[in-house]
């Protein structure tokens, strides 16, 4: 490992630190734009080194950003399965992302909703760059190497084909379908199973039932007077492009996406499913590995026993490098890609036994 390289990267999250601490009080002060603005300065002005420790200081793949949240939670121990992973950890910082979603929002209640999540997040981020300093970075990822264009014109396409119809574009969209049974109906029956609004729904129910489901417990950035298919459009085309953001900087970065929530999972799937749209022209072998990296890790997630826990975090991560832990599990994942095995509940089968193997050489 490059020491020098290292000291720097410490040394920014240490600077990163103080910025937090400063846009906080900020933002209690009601100071919104001057305090977001500044991240955003400090991110652009340091793009350069973010990219230079990425490539340098640790090999590819063997860095893994936890990305698709807003908060790592610590009361339920979450972050520990994410330190049994890769020599490199990142959280990856949607801070500037989520505030320009809230102001890009007509409804006054969302914004006020963001604005809370907001304070959370950089209350979470402190606490991690004032307890796991080298354990986990806190980089924003998504924000300084997301293709947000290319990401907009492909999440339509994906968007547009998922319907019988050929429909060209949005304004055709919304003269064809208004309610959601008549876009039920429009859908492609293959693909419509695969459609979720929420991580908690009840599967079993009709998609017509969930989105009502969707509508009356989230709180949508949108006005009180928006139509089924505006906040169908609204919520599938954010999942694709959360997808498409995800999946793009992990191929280009070099780096294995980590997610607790399964939509973004979900929309992953779905994209890499739904090949022929959207100029991906058939999943390659490293986009099916990535999408069954995805998938153990969330296998993970919610497997590994928190009893593994030792009050010194250091000593933890040891083991867990000392016994391969990390190397072992995606050598089976890339084994499993090779053979084929290319759906979640295969992936589940052969990583949650192998899992228990691991965590028994542990104990």
């Amino acid at each position: 490992m490059n020491n020098l390289l290292l000291d720097e990267a410490l040394n920014l999250q240490n600077r990163y630190l103080i910025k937090l601490q400063e846009t906080k009080e900020l933002l209690l002060e009601n100071n919104a734009s001057v305090a977001i603005g500044n991240l955003s300065s400090f991110w652009i002005e340091n793009r350069k080194l973010v990219e230079c420790i990425l490539e340098y200081l640790q090999k590819p793949y063997d860095r893994f950003f936890f990305t698709g949240i807003t908060s790592l939670g610590f009361d339920d121990l979450e972050h520990i399965p994410f330190l049994a992973l890769g020599k490199l950890r990142i959280l990856d910082d949607t801070i500037l992302s989520n505030y320009q979603m809230a102001t890009l929002s007509s409804s006054e209640t969302f914004f006020a909703y963001m604005e809370k999540i907001l304070i959370k997040q950089i209350e979470d981020s402190i606490n991690i760059l004032e307890n796991f300093k080298g354990l986990i970075y806190i980089f924003p990822l998504r924000f300084l190497f997301s293709h947000s264009d290319e990401i907009a014109d492909t999440a339509e396409r994906l968007f547009l084909s998922l319907f019988e119809e050929d429909i060209k574009n949005f304004g055709e969209y919304y003269q064809k379908f208004s309610s959601i049974e008549s876009i039920a109906l429009g859908l492609k029956n293959e693909l419509a199973r695969y459609i979720k609004f929420r991580e908690d729904e009840d599967e079993r129910d009709s998609l017509e039932k969930r989105f009502e489901d969707y509508k009356a417990k989230n709180t949508l950035p949108l006005g009180a007077d928006a139509g089924d298919n505006e906040i169908f459009l609204m919520s599938i085309l954010g999942y694709f492009m959360q997808a498409l953001d995800i999946f793009s900087v992990a191929l280009s970065l070099e780096v294995y996406p980590y997610t607790r929530n399964k939509m973004p999972l979900q929309y992953i799937t779905l994209l890499v499913i739904n090949t022929n749209v959207g100029g991906l022209k058939g999943a390659t072998d490293i986009e099916r590995n990535i999408l069954n990296v995805m998938w153990t890790c969330f296998v993970l997630h919610h497997r590994l026993p928190r009893t593994l826990v030792n009050d010194n975090l250091d000593i933890m991560v040891h083991k867990f490098n000392e016994s391969n832990f990390s190397e072992k599990l995606l050598d089976e994942v890339r084994r499993l890609t090779s053979e084929g095995a290319f759906s979640p509940n295969t992936i589940e089968e052969h990583i949650e036994s192998l899992i228990n193997e691991l965590t028994n050489d542990l104990s």
